[in-house]
């Protein structure tokens, strides 16, 4: 359909000196609970445990949908069957759940897409830059948001019909 340019999403830990600040800020946190409350060590490993397996899923997810990792200038493809990199994979519509499109200063608009799962609680996987008009911006997430609900009420038409239930009510 058309290309976006726009950056890559960086990935969550880019270097192993952030990934120890992180740690660290996450120990001393969880250190200074145990003065504040007397939470047990145990409890204080456990925490630090389940934090650490989220965060490195987080990154692998990320990692995963992310060819490069950089924070390079991408090219973003919109086809009717999907958004990718420009010669990379394409992720289907029903994979995302909602856009956002942000004014960008004077020289255009922001276009954020985002996975069904991952919500606003990160980063887009879809960061485009669009030049022109608010009405052409518009008319590019409405064509967008579009194609993604179509595709989330075919899937859910499919699955309902596995289950053997009538998903129009007929």
């Amino acid at each position: 359909m058309f290309i976006l340019e726009g950056w890559h999403v960086p990935s969550i830990t880019q270097s192993p000196k952030r990934l120890a600040i992180h740690g660290g800020v996450i120990a001393i946190v969880l250190l200074m609970l145990r003065g504040a409350f007397g939470i047990s060590y145990e409890l204080i490993g456990l925490v630090f445990l389940f934090a650490a397996m989220v965060y490195f899923g987080i990154h692998l997810y990320v990692k995963w949908r992310d060819d490069s990792g950089s924070r390079a200038l991408a090219r973003y493809i919109i086809a009717s069957d999907g958004v990718g990199r420009l010669g990379g994979k394409v992720y289907p519509w029903r994979d995302y759940s909602h856009l956002m499109l942000l004014p960008d200063g004077t020289s255009g608009y922001r276009l954020h897409l985002y996975p069904s799962w991952w919500k606003l609680i990160g980063p887009p996987f879809v960061n485009a830059h669009i030049k022109g008009t608010e009405d052409e911006a518009e008319a590019i997430r409405a064509e967008i948001q579009l194609r993604i609900n179509l595709a989330r009420s075919k899937e859910a038409e499919a699955a309902a019909k596995a289950r053997g239930e009538n998903p129009r009510g007929l």
